[in-house]
Order: structure tokens, then C-alpha cells, then sequence
């Protein structure tokens, strides 16, 4: 009975996965960034899948908080001189890996970012940013640096948006 019980349970297994896999969609990384030792891949389905298995202790002791964190990715635009943004978190708790996906928004994204829910308050010594922030764009960039200005030690972007001298 056990062993019946096994092979059904790895028979749904493949076939869960083959019928993921049944329309051939594959999605294409399109961007990729990282900060503060997070790395993130965006796919282009829209998913983007943050890992923080090299994540800095500062912004780990920030991260691994008793209240979770929130993590996800924001589209950023500027229009007759006013900032715009959409921004789409999700709540978790630190893992090696988070995936996150967000219905109707797709990629490419201008920034994603992860926060610690750890008793902040507005204008605290962190400022109202996140605990890793991670630029995919110029205008991710721009929306980061110029419109919430901050300590840029707190702060980085994807190598071929920074490249310039800021």
C-alpha cells in the first residue's frame, strides 16, 4: 500500500509538471540586477525572483525581522517634472529565494526593491526607503537617486545602468 501510495504521489508530480511545461512557453530572463548582495532576475512573463543567499548582513538584520518583510518591483516615470510611480509589493519572510508576480504587470521593470517590517516610522535614521533597493533602468535610476535622495552606500543598481559617474 505504501509503495502504491509513492509512485501515485510521484506520477502527479510529473504530470503537474509536464502540463506546465505542455504549452511550450518558456520565459526569457530580460533583466537582471542586484544591491547590497540581493540579486534579481525579471522574466518576461513578468516574474522576477530575488536571491538572497549573499545578502549583506546589514540588510539582512533588517530582512529577518519577527514581522516578515515585503518585497516586489515598481515601474517609475517622470512627467512634467513630477515623479510617477507603480509600485507592487507582496509580504513574505526572508528565504533564499522569493519569486514575485503580480497580476497584469510584466516587465521590464524600472527598480525592485525589499523592506523590513521591523517597527519603521517615517523620517527614521533609514529615511522612508528600503532595505535594498536595486535599479534596473535610467529612469529606475534617476527615480531613486533624484526624486528620494539618500546615502548611496544604501543604495546600488544593475552594472551597465551605473556605469556613468553618477
Amino acid at each position: 500500500m505504501r509503495t502504491s501510495s509513492r509512485a501515485l504521489g510521484a506520477a502527479l508530480i510529473v504530470s503537474f509538471v509536464l502540463a506546465g511545461t505542455a504549452g511550450g512557453v518558456v520565459a526569457e530572463r530580460i533583466q537582471h540586477g542586484a544591491a547590497r548582495g540581493v540579486a534579481v532576475d525579471v522574466y518576461s512573463s513578468g516574474v522576477a525572483v530575488f536571491d538572497l543567499r549573499r545578502t549583506e548582513p546589514a540588510a539582512r538584520r533588517l530582512l529577518t525581522g519577527p514581522s516578515g518583510l515585503t518585497f516586489g518591483c515598481l515601474h517609475a516615470h517622470l512627467a512634467r517634472g513630477v515623479w510617477h510611480t507603480g509600485e507592487y509589493t507582496l509580504g513574505g519572510r526572508f528565504a533564499r529565494s522569493l519569486r514575485f508576480r503580480w497580476n497584469r504587470v510584466v516587465g521590464p521593470y524600472d527598480g525592485c526593491e525589499l523592506g523590513g517590517l521591523y517597527g519603521h516610522r517615517w523620517w527614521d535614521a533609514w529615511g522612508t526607503r528600503n532595505a535594498v533597493e536595486i535599479w534596473l533602468t535610467v529612469s529606475g535610476r534617476h527615480f531613486s537617486t533624484i526624486a528620494l535622495p539618500r546615502a548611496t552606500s544604501l543604495t546600488s543598481c544593475a552594472p551597465d545602468v551605473c556605469s556613468g559617474s553618477g
